[in-house]
Formats: structure tokens, sequence, C-alpha cells
């Protein structure tokens, strides 16, 4: 049990715990508002071991638990319109004997635009569909780059997000241990980045969420799992 000591800023509370209570593989230790002066909160205690010791479970506890943090992933964009961005491992624990998924720790919370969960809902559309002009249009909308972007540095974005599909349109579960997508988007990245001719910098929640998925992509790898990602895809779009 831990006491967090606050601020003389107004109450306010993350609604995340909520959300997540309609999952039930999923447990959320629940976030103390912040308090007027002289206050303190006590939070609950939550037992479980860190989600990186997966690695030595069986592939099937592997694979169920990417699922439930995938799907999650998903849903927050999707349906929440809330995240909790940060990718730490450390913000999740697991529960052998109730073979939960511990949340903690919701100070990187952010609040998506219902407009935002189009835009990406759009996208992923027109990634299934394999429509390169619908897939400039909708990264244009969100802001990966403008109008004035050079031909070029809009073709390899566009080439980094097909490349981001892979997975997504791959029949069956997509290996996170047998595949090398993760180095050709480094590649891909770094040959964007190298360009001092490109600036352009997308919106800052945009940031934020890619941040997220970074790190679900990385305990995924870690863990060596397999995961039907279309299929969790399916389910929230």
């Amino acid at each position: 049990m831990r006491k967090q000591t606050t601020s003389a800023r107004p109450a306010i509370s993350c609604a995340l715990p909520s959300c997540c209570a309609r999952a039930p593989t999923l447990w959320c230790r629940p976030s103390p508002p912040i308090l007027a002066p002289m206050k303190f909160w006590l939070w609950s205690l939550s037992r479980g071991v860190p989600i990186e010791t997966l690695v030595q479970a069986p592939q099937a506890t592997r694979d169920r638990v990417m699922t439930v943090l995938i799907g999650l992933l998903f849903r927050e964009l999707f349906e929440f319109q809330l995240m909790q961005t940060d990718p730490n491992f450390a913000n999740y624990r697991y529960q052998p004997t109730t073979g939960r998924v511990v949340l903690l720790d919701f100070g990187a919370t952010r609040e998506f635009s219902p407009l935002m969960a189009d835009q990406f809902r759009r996208l992923m559309h027109a990634g299934f569909a394999g429509g390169r002009e619908a897939m400039r249009a909708s990264l244009l909308d969100i802001g990966f780059f403008a109008e004035d972007t050079a031909v070029h540095h809009q073709r390899l974005m566009l080439e980094m997000v097909e490349m981001s599909f892979e997975p997504l349109k791959r029949p069956g579960a997509f290996d996170f241990a047998d595949n090398d997508l993760a180095l050709r988007m480094r590649d891909a990245g770094h040959a964007l980045g190298a360009d001092r001719d490109f600036w352009h910098i997308p919106p800052m929640d945009t940031l934020f969420m890619q941040r997220k998925f970074a790190g679900v992509y990385m305990l995924a790898t870690r863990l060596k799992a397999r995961v039907d990602l279309r299929a969790v895809l399916d389910s929230c779009l």
C-alpha cells in the first residue's frame, strides 16, 4: 500500500479504470484523485508478478496476455477514446492465480477526440482495402504530413504505414518473435529523419499514441507472443 501526497489543484479523476471494468481479464488499480491541501490518499494493494516474467510462461499464456493488451490498446483508441500512453512495462503486472492483467499508474492518460478515433478508423479501412490514395487522404487528414510536403516524403511515409499494416493483414496469428518488421520500420524511419528537408511534426496526441503502440509491440516481441491481430482489430472497429 502506498501513500501519495497531493497538491492544491482541484480534484480530478481518471475514467480508464471504469472502462476496463468491461473487460474481465483486466484489473485496474484505482487511481487517487488529486485532493485539497493537507490531504492524502491510500492506494489499494495489488498483487502480481512483473509482466516481463511471462517470458518463461507457456506459449498459450503469453499469447492470451498479449491478445488482451492489444485488444485494450485498440479499445482505448476506438471505443474509450482514452489511453494510458506510458509504454513502461512496469505499468503492467500479471496475476498467475486469476489469469488477469493488472494495470497500474494512469498519470499519462490522454483523452482523444471522437474525430481522431474516426480518422484512424478510416485509415484502418483504407489500409485493409489497399487503396494508396485513400491512405494518403487519411494520413493527410490526421496530420502525418501536409499538402505541401514533398511528394517523395509523402511516398516514404506511405510505405512505412503500409509496412505497419503487414501484420494486420496477415491471416492467422502474427509471430512477434519471427519477423523483421521492427528493423525495417526503424531503417525507414531513420531514412526519413535523416532527410533535413523533412520537418513536419504530427499532432501531439498522435505522437503519444504512437509511443504506446511501439511499447506494446516491444512487449509482445519480448514475450515472443503470437496474436491474430486482424481478429482483435475487427472486434474493435
